[in-house]
């Protein structure tokens, strides 16, 4: 479930590629919106709650909770905004907005913590809390995520609680390829060779290994491609014509981008053939949406589309 439109980018489209056997977005919660995607995080507790009623309580479950709060125009819910009055925390730019946002996720993971625990959950459901972006707000001249290939853009919160999960700070680079494998270890699975190179990563409990390449690329194509391994971050940028790395440990700020070396370019051939495999493959129809979640039609030849999907955005520019 997400608080975010369930519209945006087809999302109950990959949501039945992923085999999850339920979606729910915002047309179906209702939570306050924030801006042209958001909408509040704090409706999703209730809404998880209520899918915990729903289903069968002698059987395992996976969920998913994708929260949108945090997305520009970082616009904080009413419980965000009274937490800010009373603690006198600022709230006139969109980083102090934004850090006010952060805030109100930690809360709002406070009470499905509780809601596990009122429910006898907690003692054998393993949890797991991820970012899949950062967020700029101009230090390196870079604002949001979708082109941000700095520290600040890609670092991102990875925390695992639960049965198994040892008390520990993994010091190494991990990436969110690493999530699979390390959760299938904590219960107890060892994968035969082809599964464990088909899901790429590798469990991050295990003993300390050498250093390995975290690939990334920007949104937008061609404008940003690179890989951090140990204290390493190699960037090609602008159609792949400018390459250059940073030192992550001597310039954490990444304000010094150094040439690369010979054996950091050697590296590129083999970059770009991890890269080019993740492209998708020529544009084709999208197939109809073949599950049943509820409400929820994907035509064909047109968008997913429900029933309360609001004909716009939520807010019109002339509400930022």
């Amino acid at each position: 479930m997400q608080s975010a439109l369930g519209s945006f980018e087809d999302r109950p489209r990959l949501v039945e590629r992923l085999g999850y056997q339920g979606f729910w977005a915002w047309e179906d919660i209702q939570g306050a919106p924030l801006g042209y995607l958001a909408s509040d995080d704090e409706s999703l507790p209730p809404a998880f709650d209520r899918w915990l009623d729903s289903r069968d309580a002698q059987r395992p479950f996976l969920a998913t909770l994708l929260t949108s709060a945090t997305h520009h125009p970082y616009r904080l819910s009413k419980s965000a905004k009274a937490r800010a009055e009373r603690s006198g925390a600022r709230t006139g730019s969109d980083q102090q907005r934004y850090a006010r946002l952060v805030e109100a996720e930690d809360a709002m993971l406070g009470a499905l913590d509780q809601l596990l625990a009122r429910r006898g959950l907690k003692k054998n459901t393993i949890i797991v809390v991820v970012g899949d972006h950062g967020e700029g707000f101009g230090a390196n001249g870079v604002k949001q995520h979708d082109n941000n290939f700095y520290e600040e853009g890609l670092r991102v919160p990875l925390v695992m609680a639960g049965p198994g999960v040892p008390v520990s700070i993994v010091e190494d680079n991990t990436s969110l390829l690493d999530i699979v494998p390390t959760v299938l270890s904590i219960l107890g699975h060892t994968l035969e060779a082809p599964a464990s190179q088909a899901l790429l990563g590798a469990s991050i409990l295990g003993p300390a290994k050498e250093h390995k390449k975290s690939y990334f690329a920007c949104y937008y194509d061609e404008y940003c491609y690179g890989y951090v391994e140990g204290s390493t971050k190699l960037v090609v940028s602008k159609g792949r014509t400018t390459a250059w790395y940073f030192d992550l440990v001597n310039d954490p700020s990444e304000d010094v981008s150094r040439s690369l070396t010979a054996k950091l370019r050697a590296t590129l051939p083999e970059m770009f053939q991890v890269i080019n495999g993740h492209l998708s493959p020529e544009p084709r129809l999208l197939p109809p949406l073949r599950s049943n979640y509820g409400e929820w039609r994907c035509e064909e030849d047109r968008g997913c589309r429900h029933p309360n999907s609001p004909s716009g955005r939520f807010f019109s520019a002339k509400d930022k």
